[in-house]
C-alpha cells in the first residue's frame, strides 16, 4: 500500500509529536482518528503472527478494535523511524512478555517505545534506541512506560478506600488531607503514575505498587520527579500532564 494511502488514513494530529521531553517524543490520538489506519493495516496484513494470535484471544469486539488501532498506529510510527513499510516492522518479546522493536531491514536500531489506551484515547512514547536483547543493559520496553487514564464516577470516600490497596502510607495521608473535590484528580495521578513506572520497570504490578512511592503533593504538569522504589536499587523519572479535560498522562523512564 502506498505511503500516500497511509497518510490519507491518518489525520495530522496523530502524526505529530504532542510533547518532547528529555529525548522522548509523546504522541496522542483518538480512536476515531485511527480507524481508517486500522482497516488499512488489516487489509494490507501489517501484523505479525504473535500480534494476530493476541488479537484472536481478545473476546470483546471493542477491545479487539482498540488493539488493532493501537498496533496499526505503532507500526506506522515505527516504520517512519526505520524507513520501511509498516509490515516490515518486527517485534520481539522479553522474558516478561513485553514487546519491543527489532532493528529495521537495513539494520537501523529501533527506538524504544510504549503504548497505552483508555476510553478511546491512545498515547505512545518513543525514545532513543534500546540496548540489544541479551546484553546486560537490555530493559523490556527500553525502560519506558506510558499510561493514560480518565476519571470514573466514584465518590471521594470510595477512592480513598480503593487507594488502600495500592498506595504507600504517605500517599494515603496526602489523599486523606485533601478536600473531597480534589481527591479524584489526585487519585488518578497516583494510579497513572504508578502504572507508567511499573511498565517502565517491565514487571507490571508484580512489583507491589505500594513500593512505588510518588511525591503526590508536588505534581506539576510537565515537571519531572524522581520516583522512590522501596527495595529496588533503581531510579525512575516520571512526568505527568493533564489531558483532554480531566484525563492524566504519565510517562516514566528508568534512569539506572
Amino acid at each position: 500500500m502506498s505511503g500516500d494511502a497511509e497518510l490519507q488514513a491518518l489525520p495530522g494530529p496523530a502524526r505529530q509529536v504532542w510533547r518532547e521531553v528529555d529525548g522522548l517524543r509523546l504522541y496522542l490520538a483518538q480512536q476515531a482518528d485511527l480507524q481508517a489506519l486500522a482497516a488499512l493495516a488489516q487489509d494490507s496484513d501489517w501484523l505479525q503472527e504473535e500480534e494476530k494470535a493476541a488479537l484472536a484471544r481478545i473476546k470483546s469486539a471493542a477491545r479487539r478494535t482498540e488493539y488493532l488501532c493501537g498496533h496499526a498506529w505503532l507500526r506506522w510510527l515505527l516504520a517512519r523511524e526505520l524507513a520501511c513499510q509498516p509490515e516490515q516492522v518486527r517485534l520481539a518479546f522479553s522474558a516478561q512478555h513485553k514487546p519491543y522493536a527489532l532493528p529495521g531491514p537495513a539494520g537501523q536500531a529501533a527506538p524504544a517505545w510504549n503504548l497505552s489506551h483508555a476510553h478511546g484515547h491512545f498515547a505512545l512514547v518513543l525514545g532513543p534506541p534500546a540496548a540489544p536483547a541479551g546484553t546486560a543493559a537490555f530493559k523490556p520496553c527500553g525502560g519506558l512506560g506510558v499510561d493514560i487514564e480518565f476519571p470514573q464516577q466514584v465518590s471521594a470516600a470510595e477512592l480513598r478506600q480503593l487507594a488502600q490497596g495500592f498506595c504507600h502510607a504517605q500517599e494515603l495521608a496526602h489523599l486523606h488531607a485533601l478536600p473531597d473535590s480534589a481527591v479524584s484528580q489526585a487519585f488518578l495521578r497516583l494510579w497513572c503514575g504508578k502504572e507508567a513506572v511499573a511498565k517502565a520497570l517491565g514487571c507490571g504490578f508484580l512489583f507491589s505498587p505500594k513500593r512505588i512511592v510518588l511525591q503526590a503533593e508536588s505534581f506539576v504538569d510537565g515537571a519531572v520527579q524522581t520516583v522512590q522504589l522501596e527495595g529496588m536499587q533503581r531510579q525512575v523519572a516520571l512526568w505527568q500532564w493533564r489531558v483532554e479535560g480531566d484525563g492524566v498522562l504519565g510517562v516514566a523512564r528508568v534512569l539506572g
